[in-house]
């Protein structure tokens, strides 16, 4: 691979060129981020930001990376119209997108980076060795002096397994390294398999890492029929406790006459009653949780990110609701350029029942169907 210098996209003439431009992108781009790190003449923003800030920006250009995954061509249709000019440009744009929110997240992994170097703990350039040893180790039909032999017997899955084995192994060492053996230590805590999934994953993320992890030791549906019985199960359990809730919300207060205070058997038997709404509600939410984590389960059987499958459904819900937004504007000749046509907008939408808005979604999914 050919080493890529900045210098074939110089920056513009008024601009100062620091003296980093000479080096490979790489070593700039590290550079230029120590840099904006310099307690002297560094960026006051990019000084202020730790780890923790950070947090919210990586998540962030992680999802706007998954987006412009998302809006790349299949391989099929990639092979397909590659070679056509007229998709040309609009497949070189798709895929300008993604470099660009790739080089987004290396930012992040940069910048964090950094601010461990600027504490003394560890920088970019051993955070990538510590990764090429850790692909070397967990690829030894690739790497190792058989990899000639038996690299290409394997499958995809077999590969999976191995990497599970050699990264389960790799934990265990480093649990030896940092303490002793459970045998050598009296009334040691119990380690589960799920302290290694982070609590500090989105939840439907954390879910199915937890899914995958119980299935891997054999805790599974014996079949599909059972799974999807579990899943219907979960709906049905909401249901019926939706239905109470919704029967006492439609249950009248209490009428309480002039005498006021807890001796009042009306306001006592009020206060029963918000009790038991608040017990229901936080019953329902327990069930809804239980209809999240079955439906995980469905999509973890069918190897389907939930995460991924949820924002891209959102996505979908966004663009097809913004055609039902521009069908109602043409509707009410509202002028998009006025001051007042969001407000106007709005209210013309609160006007809609349900049977129009019904018609609007119809439309808005053909015009909107790829």
């Amino acid at each position: 691979m050919r080493s890529v210098t900045v210098s074939e996209k110089p920056l513009p003439d008024n601009i100062e060129k620091p003296e980093a431009f000479e080096k490979t992108a790489v070593q700039t781009i590290i550079d230029l981020v120590e840099t904006l790190r310099n307690p002297v003449s560094g960026c006051p923003w990019d000084l202020k930001q730790t780890h923790q800030s950070l947090r919210k920006y990586l998540l962030e250009e992680s999802y706007e990376t998954l987006e412009a995954i998302d809006n790349l061509p299949s391989q099929d249709v990639f092979d397909q119209c590659s070679r056509d000019p007229g998709t040309q440009a609009e497949i070189a744009s798709a895929y300008g997108h993604l470099k660009e929110e790739l080089g987004d997240v290396l930012l992040q992994v940069l910048l964090h980076s950094q601010i461990a170097k600027d504490n003394g703990q560890f920088s970019f350039e051993t955070v990538c060795a510590g990764l090429a040893e850790k692909m070397i180790r967990r690829h030894p039909h690739v790497f190792s002096s058989k990899a000639q032999m038996s690299g290409s017997s394997l499958s995809a899955d077999h590969v999976a397994e191995n990497w599970a084995k050699i990264k389960q192994q790799e934990k265990r060492a480093k649990q030896n390294q940092s303490t002793q053996s459970p045998q050598e230590i009296p009334n040691s805590p119990f380690r589960s398999i799920m302290d290694e999934i982070g609590s500090a994953q989105p939840g439907l993320s954390q879910a199915y890492a937890v899914s995958k992890k119980a299935v891997s030791v054999g805790f599974k549906w014996p079949n599909f029929d059972s799974l999807w019985a579990c899943v219907m199960s979960e709906f049905d359990e909401f249901r019926l406790e939706a239905e109470q809730l919704h029967q006492l919300e439609n249950q009248p207060d209490p009428a309480q006459d002039d005498a006021q205070g807890l001796e009042n058997p009306k306001a006592l038997q009020k206060g029963a009653l918000q009790k038991e709404k608040e017990a229901l509600k936080e019953k329902l939410e327990e069930e809804f949780g239980d209809i999240l984590f079955a439906t995980v389960n469905l999509a973890r059987e069918f190897d389907i990110s939930p995460e991924i499958a949820l924002s891209r459904a959102t996505r979908k819900f966004k663009t097809r609701f913004a055609e039902m937004e521009r069908a109602i504007a043409e509707k009410n000749m509202i002028d998009q350029s006025k001051e007042d046509s969001q407000e106007k907008q709005m209210a013309a939408m609160k006007q809609i029942d349900f049977e129009t808005w019904d018609q609007y979604w119809r439309e808005a999914k053909t015009h909107t169907a790829k």
